[in-house]
């Protein structure tokens, strides 16, 4: 853990699959990683211990809602964060309806990230994606479990 905390950390990819990962540790990396800035690659897949829970940390973690500011602040340095597999064929080997939905927008969180490169554009690209389309803002406040009235 102490190798993700602090800027003094260079690590650029670390990959859980398969490490029997609940949301308890889910919470731990998202309390870590929310102030790292080298880590780009997370993969958790196969951890079938995440549930709705631990999805939402990771979402909030690249795309937090609960305000602008959050989103703000939210990590933009993630280029890629996995924690189901998509199969290429279409289908998604998902354990629960939200699974897909979470992914989906955790992709474009880091997707955002990626082909912002800046962590202010990143953050700045995803208040406007995230916090004036309200079909989207809507989603994701579902997804968060937000209050959609804001």
């Amino acid at each position: 853990a102490k190798l993700l905390q602090g800027g003094h950390s260079t690590l650029k990819g670390l990959w859980l699959s398969n490490n029997k990962i609940d949301n308890e540790g889910v919470a731990i990396l998202v309390d870590i990683l929310r102030s790292n800035t080298t880590l780009t690659t997370l993969a958790l897949e196969h951890n079938n211990d995440i549930t709705y829970d631990g999805e939402m940390l990771l979402l909030k973690l690249v795309n937090n809602l609960s305000s602008i500011k959050a989103t703000l602040q939210s990590n933009h340095t993630l280029t890629n964060l996995t924690m189901k597999e998509i199969n290429p064929y279409g289908e998604y080997p998902y354990q629960n309806d939200l699974s897909e939905e979470f992914q989906m927008n955790i992709n474009v969180a880091t997707q955002i990230n990626a082909n912002e490169g800046n962590l202010v554009a990143a953050g700045r690209e995803k208040v406007v994606v995230s916090h004036l389309d309200s079909q989207i803002r809507l989603e994701l406040y579902c997804l968060q479990d937000l209050d959609d009235s804001l």
